[in-house]
């Protein structure tokens, strides 16, 4: 008997899903909620999570990372807030395994949703925060491209 992870494992990819779909803001909640859910190092819980859903946005975000050919319905940039250890005395790499773990909630919950999730990781690139604005403190981790699949 197969487990409710390993169904969701064969469903992932499983059919094509449309280009440049619509995400409703319901669903994007449902992901982040799921990604708050997720375990992290001392409970520092350091995800953010950015949503874009401007067309030219979305579009800047794809030529800085490298896949012009992509479309997506809406974005979630995920980054990494600092995130020092009191008794270390320092900031601690923890946001290099949190936030992908964090990712992965996301992506179990977008299969229920019946949503894509295309992860492009950007570790720390400075091009992507300076056009979206992101703070400097903050480590950018990866781009999530979100479309709803065919059904």
């Amino acid at each position: 008997m197969k487990s409710i992870v390993d169904k969701l494992i064969v469903k992932y990819k499983s059919k094509p899903a449309h280009n440049d779909s619509d995400i409703s803001d319901s669903d994007l909640l449902t992901l982040i909620k799921a990604a708050r859910l997720a375990p992290s190092a001392d409970n520092s819980q350091i995800w953010r999570f950015l949503i874009v859903r401007d067309r030219e946005r979305i579009e800047d975000v794809l030529k800085i990372i490298g896949h012009n050919e992509r479309n997506y319905g809406a974005m979630i940039i995920s980054l990494a807030a600092p995130f020092f250890i009191r008794h270390a005395r320092r900031e601690q790499p923890f946001y290099a395994i949190d936030v992908p773990i964090s990712i992965t909630h996301i992506c179990l919950q977008a299969i229920e949703l019946n949503i894509d999730v295309d992860i492009h990781f950007v570790f720390e690139n400075e091009e992507l925060k300076d056009r979206l604005n992101i703070p400097a403190e903050f480590k950018s981790v990866a781009v999530l491209g979100l479309n709803k699949y065919a059904d």
